[in-house]
């Protein structure tokens, strides 16, 4: 361990340990003079800094509090807002294959899901479900329909179509509405399977050709919205399809509900007129306190830089007026067992010093900021504290 690492363990432990007895002037006047006038009591724990130290942490709270105040002042010219909306499509589309009358099926028709001989198809029965539910009323209007579509292309290719075909099943329907957020689409309608499957039949049989062919039923759903917080318009389009083959023998069901049952959010920035109070005056705070602490940081390099400061002027002075009686030391006397008692001025001390014929012995425990004067008389210890903070209140108690 160095010797100032030493040194500053013996002072802690010192200023821990110490019993005090503080001398007051006034009250040794009216004590006999034999005996000196005392009273215990708990000195106030004061942290003091280093110099560098200090002016680190006052220019650390100058880059704070400047930097909150930019940010303060951003968030308060900051005229655009956020607003937004989110909804959910749902869907479900559910079927029943209905049969002929035939020898070998007793149901009248067979569940989604299944595989069926195409010539027992009598129709299938369809149910489109469609549900919108958004976050916030909004103006709403909507339109949708249902279609059949027959497309013949070639066997193994879908893209190229020979022949294709439209039906319109539900006619368009446009509903609107205003300050809501929730409709729904209710749409059964019974698909005359053998009518598609017969002009396919037509058409292959007429022309002779190796290909493929299906019937798709579409609903197709066009919503447009106004929220009022959101100036662009909402819009969306969605297709619910039942895919089926024709001309096969035995056919498999497709069920198309891409793109549904999905969450989507419509969001926007727009610009306001009016300004953030409450981040303005957060900035005006933050600046505040930004200029009140560099104006601490100046005053105090000034002091230092220049003729330093008061604390430094009176140090100077006695330990030029009185270099044959203060003496410096590196340690500090070890407090154990020892009465220390407190004086308020450094007259007292001397005087002390000069009647005891003994040496003041001085120590600076922090630098520019707190020095002890001490006299050592077997178990009693004298000791003047000249600190910085007491130099600056009696400074500022005489303006």
């Amino acid at each position: 361990m160095s010797n100032e690492s030493k040194e500053n363990s013996l002072i802690s432990k010192s200023e821990e340990q110490e019993k005090v007895i503080v001398i007051n002037n006034n009250e040794n006047n009216n004590n006999s003079k034999n005996s000196n006038s005392s009273k215990k009591s708990v000195l106030k724990k004061t942290i003091y800094v280093d110099t560098p130290l200090r002016i680190f942490v006052i220019a650390g709270f100058i880059v704070i509090f400047a930097f909150l105040s930019l940010i303060f002042l951003k968030k308060g010219l900051e005229t655009k807002t956020y607003s937004s909306i989110y909804y959910i499509e749902r869907s479900n589309l559910d079927y029943r294959v209905y049969l002929k009358e035939n020898p070998y099926f007793t149901e009248p028709y067979l569940e989604k899901g299944r595989q069926y001989i195409a010539s027992l198809i009598d129709y299938i029965d369809v149910d489109f479900n469609y549900d919108f539910n958004a976050s916030d009323f909004m103006n709403l209007q909507y339109r949708y329909l249902i279609k059949a579509d027959v497309t013949v292309y070639e066997k193994g290719d879908t893209s190229k179509i020979l022949y294709k075909t439209s039906d319109t099943l539900v006619p368009e329907k446009s509903l609107q509405y205003t300050g809501a957020n929730v409709y729904t689409i209710r749409e059964n309608l019974k698909v005359n399977y053998a009518k598609y499957n017969d002009i396919v039949s037509s058409f292959k049989k007429d022309y002779s050709l190796a290909l493929e062919s299906q019937l798709k039923v579409t609903l197709y759903v066009f919503m447009n919205g106004q929220y009022d917080d959101i100036k662009q318009p909402i819009s969306s389009s969605q297709t619910l399809a039942l895919s089926i083959p024709l001309t096969e023998q035995t056919i498999n069901i497709g069920v198309n509900l891409k793109d549904l049952n999905e969450a989507s959010v419509v969001e926007e920035f727009s610009n306001v007129e009016t300004i953030n109070i409450v981040f303005f005056v957060l900035f005006g705070i933050s600046l505040v306190l930004a200029l009140v602490a560099t104006v601490k940081l100046v005053r105090f390099l000034n002091k230092i830089k220049t003729k330093g400061t008061e604390y430094d002027r009176i140090l100077a002075t006695i330990l030029k007026d009185y270099e044959g009686i203060v003496a410096r030391v590196k340690k500090v006397p070890d407090f154990n067992g020892r009465t220390v008692i407190e004086l308020e001025s450094f007259d007292e001390i001397l005087d002390i010093s000069e009647k005891l014929d003994k040496p003041i012995l001085f120590i600076e425990m922090h630098k520019h900021q707190k020095s002890w004067f001490l006299v050592v008389n077997h178990n009693e210890i004298y000791k003047y504290a000249l600190k910085l903070v007491d130099v600056d209140k009696a400074s500022n108690e005489k303006k």
